[in-house]
């Protein structure tokens, strides 16, 4: 007999999701979100969530003590702009752009670069 009012159980994962981390609440919010849905069953079903800032959305993939690339690497360069008077050197900028031309595939540029310089 399957059970009709099942409880859902939602993780708000954005924040570790998206900037890592390791202290306590981190390391529960990481082990809730990737090992959660395992424990889903006849009487509840949990569910990890991301924050898109148009909705929620289910995570593809588990969620890490380390950040993203690309997230570590705009706050690299927001850090450079505020050290060096508010302003990105040129030079750093086509450093930057050049990486991005490296490791991502012609389709995913455009996003790195408009994500990295608004």
């Amino acid at each position: 007999m399957a059970v009709k009012n099942k409880t859902r159980i939602f993780i708000e994962c954005t924040q570790t999701f998206f900037h890592g981390g390791n202290s306590g609440i981190q390391r529960v919010v990481r082990n809730l979100a990737n090992h959660g849905p395992a424990f889903s069953g006849r009487d509840f079903d949990v569910y990890p969530l991301l924050w898109t800032g148009f909705g929620f959305i289910i995570p593809s993939r588990k969620v890490k003590i380390r950040p993203y690339f690309m997230i570590r690497l705009k706050k690299s360069v927001e850090s450079l702009v505020e050290s060096s008077g508010g302003y990105l050197p040129d030079f750093c900028r086509r450093i930057i752009i050049r990486l991005v031309k490296l490791l991502f595939s012609p389709e995913q540029r455009k996003k790195c670069v408009t994500f990295l310089f608004p």
